[in-house]
Order: C-alpha cells, then structure tokens, then sequence
C-alpha cells in the first residue's frame, strides 16, 4: 500500500510510514518457520504491517523500534513457529458427526475364583451395557470440546498481541 502523503503521527512516527513512505525493509533480519507451518512468511509479516500500520512506535527513533521490534521478533518466534506447525497439523474433519460403539459387561461373583473369564452364566451378577455416541469420535463432551478449541485456535493474534508493546500505548 503506497501513500501519497505521510500519516500524520503526534509523537513519534507511525509503522505505514517506515513502510511505505521510507521504503524501510523492517524485515531484513532471518527467522525459521516450518515448513508445515500454518502462516507463511511473507502472510505472517503483513499480519504484522497490517495490525499495527497506523499505530506510531514506542521508540525514539526508527533505529530503535527497528532495534527492539528484531530481537522481540526473534524471541518469540521460535515458540510460536512449532505452535504454527502443530496449528497446522489439526485436523477439522476430527469434529465430525462419525459414530463411536463400544460394548462390555460388568461381572461381579460372591465366590471369586482366580483369573477366570465369568460370562451371564457363571457370574453372581453380569451387567452388560452398550452404547453409541455420535459426532465426538468416542470422546467426551469435554474432550470433544478441548479439540475443537485446539483446532480453532489461531495463534496468529497472541503472536501479534505479544508484539503490542512495540508500539505507543496512548489511545
């Protein structure tokens, strides 16, 4: 996005500024991402430019925000790289509407013997149950529900949220 003028900035200067106005490659630093991660490269660092292009930085100079934006950057980075690979590696169609049996008995004898296979004839009390759940793969209403979060989350804005105090915090 080029600008014809610069966006105006009170303090300091503002991100679509250094971006476009004064052709900065804010990116002229080496990072790794997997590559089954779930954001490129390039769609991970427009994220950035696009979150934050109209806030004005929290350094003196561009030199510093470029400073401190690099080595933030560089610490995170790691931590969320494997997180965007395993993002990656969820599988939605694990939430479908499948069908889970599962079938088995309860034996109780008042007269235990050692390790014998009772069955409805030879025990004092044979419980037999089955049941079919459909839509959670055989998991629990809670399991079910922690791989549904695990698959929608999008580790993308805790990425960005944990580079917000690159910026002015005056609102």
């Amino acid at each position: 996005m080029q600008l014809d003028t610069l966006i105006p900035a009170k303090y300091t200067e503002v991100l679509g500024n250094i971006v476009d106005y004064y052709d900065i490659n804010i990116f002229d630093f080496d990072y790794d991402l997997p590559e089954n991660a779930a954001i490129t490269k390039d769609k991970l660092q427009q994220a950035f430019i696009d979150r934050y292009y109209l806030r004005e930085i929290g350094q003196e100079t561009i030199t510093m925000f470029l400073h401190y934006m690099r080595t933030r950057w560089l610490e995170i980075i790691p931590f969320y790289a494997r997180i965007f690979a395993a993002n990656a590696q969820s599988d939605p169609a694990d939430l479908s509407n499948d069908e889970y049996s599962n079938k088995g008995g309860n034996v109780y004898n008042d007269a235990p013997k050692g390790v014998v296979e009772f069955d409805s004839n030879h025990a004092t009390n044979y419980t037999k149950h089955e049941y079919t759940t459909k839509g959670r793969r055989g998991r629990t209403k809670a399991e079910a529900a922690r791989a549904y979060r695990d698959v929608a989350y999008n580790p993308l804005q805790d990425f960005l949220d944990d580079l917000d105090d690159l910026f002015m915090q005056i609102y």
